[in-house]
């Protein structure tokens, strides 16, 4: 009985030894794209970029739209996973990602809330004339933002809608340019332009931004161009931060439902 107990326990060891021999352990690192290093002449600092390429890039000739992403720190590795997900699934077609992040964080409330001017010509100057020269694009251009990004985004389409195709806006506070953005929008008869934008629930966005967005829909709704394309969505089991996602994810299956 005792070497029949004896055998059992070798068998338990020989087995446990192949089996740690048998399981690898690797750091791994997922390259999620590039990231570009350049001093901005009009801004005077040194500036980042965070580019992801479709992932048979490489192998052709294609040309691409582009999709940038303002507080590209955050937003730069969920919107890969947003994108990949519609991609496969035919509600986006293959994309060209540009994050552009912040300076530590400093530079957000001077470039999306204070000194936009100057933040814009930089955003055409040279960080989308960097792209295009640099990479097959299309010359679609798709711009999101959240909170003052979202409002940024707001604000370039009713005062520079010819730099982007679609404007994705989640959060906006709008409440200080409702009526001014929306007569800027309505002048442009033509506008031939999609605007996605969203809220969380009141309590998270707050009375004030809630009812700015409520009207500035309601204005968009009893009259806007023809040709202009728009929808506003009420998140209302989101948090203003978790709504981001959920933001970009809905914007581009609306942007690009076409």
């Amino acid at each position: 009985m005792k070497i029949y107990r004896l055998l059992a326990f070798i068998a338990i060891l020989i087995s446990s030894s192949v089996m740690s021999k048998s399981v690898i352990k690797e750091d791994i690192s997922i390259g999620a794209g590039e990231r570009v290093v350049f001093d901005s002449e009009i801004l005077k600092e040194e500036r980042n970029l965070l580019i992801h390429l479709p992932s048979g890039y490489a192998k052709g000739n294609d040309k691409y739209p582009v999709l940038y992403l303002l507080d590209g720190e955050r937003h730069f590795a969920h919107s890969i996973l947003a994108y990949r997900l519609l991609q496969e699934q035919n509600f986006a077609p293959e994309l060209i990602i540009v994050a552009i992040p912040n300076v530590n964080g400093d530079t957000r409330q001077r470039d999306l809330g204070l000194n936009t001017d100057s933040f814009t010509a930089f955003l055409k100057n040279e960080v989308m004339a960097y792209v295009h020269d640099n990479y097959r694009t299309n010359g679609s251009n798709t711009l999101y933002g959240h909170s003052l990004a979202g409002y940024y985004t707001v604000n370039l389409l009713a005062n520079r809608p010819e730099l982007f195709d679609n404007y994705i806006a989640a959060g906006p506070p709008l409440q200080t340019k409702v009526t001014d953005f929306y007569k800027k929008i309505v002048s442009h008869k033509s506008l031939d332009k999609s605007l996605y934008f969203s809220s969380a629930n009141q309590a998270e966005e707050g009375e004030r931004v809630m009812d700015a967005l409520k009207a500035f829909s309601e204005k968009l709704e009893e009259k806007s161009p023809e040709k202009f394309n728009w929808k506003y969505e009420l998140l209302a089991d989101q948090t203003h931060i978790t709504g981001y996602y959920l933001s970009l994810f809905k914007g581009m299956m609306y942007v690009f439902k076409n």
